[in-house]
């Protein structure tokens, strides 16, 4: 846990009974265990967090990755949680939309919880513990990652979940904002301002700059190993080889770029369209491309150690945290115009760039404008760094906080 959190947050008052929060999630997330056991050691708050199976902490095949896998950094360990089971016995194997965990309405039912927090309205537990919630007059707060930079849906598609929307919306009592473009989503579907609640996505940045520090001096056998045994700049693409995140129109904008100016790409990550990919390298004889297939969590710093700038090329990406991870290591950052963190994490000449995300040769003009001035990488990934100092846990932390006490009538 990042220190001084603890001086950050606003907590209940002496002689007050600690404020009670539900968490309702599909499954444990990499990325919000570090926030869970930092609330979890928050004066006067108690914790639960219920979830509807064990993917992630157990081997099981992601069709994203292809492959079967476990994170390997602590998931459950620092705050109290329960797993829940599914009504049709395999849970883990369900995919989360699908889950129904139907007990999720007797473990919200008898206990005094002060809120419920659900992660989205997709799956059916986010569905019953809303609804049990608001049966049993409990607040319910809304985290999600929605953002209005998507690819319209049909005219009465559009009505119909505006009106459905705004129903469900105008009945939840806070949602914690990740972003810029999320708090703009509620706004859309008539939040007021009131209970807009500002809570920055955010990673543990104490853990990558950890590794940021211990790998520095393994740069250049990080790069070795991945086929760079120079100092030109390389592109680094993290994350799944999937359509939605548009790795084909890297590789064709890298090739263009490669062409005229000395540099390489590294893809981190695995996926369906990893053949394709390979297949086009190799019938382009594209130079200097390595894919290194999945990297777990503490094998992923290693790339971004290696890198000189990371590019997130989706065409629909609700956040994109691995910008967070990328930028404690002082990595520039190039990302579409569809990329959820983009307004607030990337600023276009000062720590990166921002280009349309149908274009690959916008796309084109952003790395070579990057690797064309290595001296101009450096500034810029100095840039990510001071952005990133400032959106971290104690930031979250302290949001939800407000919120918890807004919503359970303790506001101070």
């Amino acid at each position: 846990m990042n220190a001084g959190i603890h001086d950050k947050v606003v907590s209940p008052g002496e002689g007050r009974r600690p404020l009670s929060l539900a968490i309702v999630l599909s499954h444990p997330v990499q990325y919000f265990s570090p926030l869970f056991r930092a609330l979890a050691a928050q004066p006067g708050l108690e914790l639960m967090v219920y979830y509807g199976s064990r993917r992630g902490t157990v081997p099981l095949v992601d069709p994203g990755f292809g492959k079967a896998y476990a994170w390997d950094v602590p998931l459950l360990e620092g705050y109290r949680y329960k797993f829940l089971p599914g009504l049709f016995g395999d849970a883990d194997n369900t995919p989360p939309t699908r889950q129904l965990n139907p007990s999720i309405v007797n473990e919200i039912t008898p206990r005094r919880y002060d809120a419920v927090w659900v992660h989205g309205y997709m799956g059916n537990a986010s569905w019953l513990a809303m609804l049990t919630a608001l049966m049993k007059g409990v607040p319910v707060l809304m985290r999600g990652e929605s953002h209005l930079r998507v690819d319209p849906p049909s005219a009465a598609k559009k009505c119909v979940k505006y009106l459905a929307l705004r129903a469900l919306f105008s009945r939840l009592a806070g949602f914690l904002c990740i972003g810029t473009l999320n708090k703009t989503y509620y706004q859309h579907f008539g939040v007021p301002d009131s209970r807009l609640f500002w809570c920055p996505y955010t990673v543990d940045n104490a853990f990558f700059r950890h590794h940021a520090e211990i790998l520095a001096p393994q740069r250049h056998e990080l790069r070795a190993q991945w086929g760079v045994h120079d100092d030109r700049p390389l592109i680094l693409f993290a994350g799944k080889l999937r359509p939605v995140k548009q790795p084909l129109l890297l590789l064709q904008a890298y090739r263009r770029v490669r062409q005229r100016c000395s540099c390489a790409l590294l893809m981190a990550g695995d996926g369906p369209l990893r053949g394709e990919l390979e297949a086009e390298i190799r019938r382009s004889a594209i130079q200097d491309v390595h894919i290194t297939g999945f990297l777990n969590q503490t094998e992923i710093p290693k790339a971004y150690a290696a890198a000189d700038l990371l590019v997130l090329p989706s065409r629909a990406e609700p956040w994109g945290l691995v910008v967070n991870e990328a930028t404690n290591f002082s990595l520039p950052i190039v990302v579409s115009d569809r990329v959820g963190c983009g307004p607030d994490l990337v600023r276009s000449g000062v720590n990166g760039e921002v280009f349309e995300h149908n274009s690959a040769g916008a796309l084109e003009t952003a790395l070579e404008r990057c690797v064309s001035q290595p001296e101009r990488l450096v500034k810029l990934g100095r840039a990510s760094l001071e952005r990133i100092r400032e959106w971290g846990l104690p930031e979250t932390v302290r949001g939800i906080t407000q919120a918890l006490n807004a919503v359970a009538g303790n506001a101070v």
